[in-house]
């Protein structure tokens, strides 16, 4: 029997996603998607259902990301990035270079480990991270910037947690230009 707190989990992740989906016009030669998703994660449900959960540590009672995913005009995801049909006009950030680099430390890795955990045991954070950076963030406004892409992410999450959607209205007008 489903648990009701699944249910009203669900019902909010719906609604908040919603709400997360800004209309974005950019300039043809700037990209090909007009919008953003925000797929957050209820980890109970989540780990109650459908997901052989990662053991490693005490799931979140939080939401968590899951992605945060560029949509064209149709609310399709775009398709990843690759080097014969390029998304976008930006010089993008390649898995090499940022783990090379180690763009994803510090700070930032601390956040991204609350904020994005890898509910599934066999992945590392990591590497979850790079594979939504890989399907997701090189074909979005900031392909030739992942901590900004990582960061935004994060700073959605966080006003979603703590209730503060006026700081996602705000974020949206201010990539919808008004």
């Amino acid at each position: 029997m489903e648990h009701p707190i699944s249910r009203i989990a669900m019902l909010v992740f719906v609604l908040m996603s919603c709400l997360l989906v800004g209309s974005q016009p950019m300039q043809p030669s700037d990209t090909t998607f007009v919008s953003y998703l925000l797929a957050l994660t209820w980890p109970p449900s989540a780990c109650a259902s459908t997901i052989r959960c990662n053991k490693r540590s005490p799931l979140s009672r939080h939401f968590t990301i899951h992605g945060l995913w560029p949509q064209d005009g149709s609310n399709n995801q775009v398709p990843p990035y690759n080097e014969n049909s390029q998304c976008s006009t930006l010089t993008v950030v390649q898995i090499d270079d940022i783990t090379r680099s180690n763009m994803l430390g510090g700070n930032l890795k601390q956040q991204l480990n609350r904020a994005w955990p890898n509910l599934m045991g066999a992945i590392l954070n990591i590497d979850f991270w790079l594979d939504e950076w890989a399907k997701h963030g090189m074909c979005s406004d900031y392909g030739d910037n992942p901590v900004a892409y990582f960061s935004t992410a994060i700073n959605l999450r966080n006003n979603v947690v703590s209730g503060d959607f006026t700081s996602i209205i705000t974020f949206l007008l201010l990539i919808d230009g008004s």
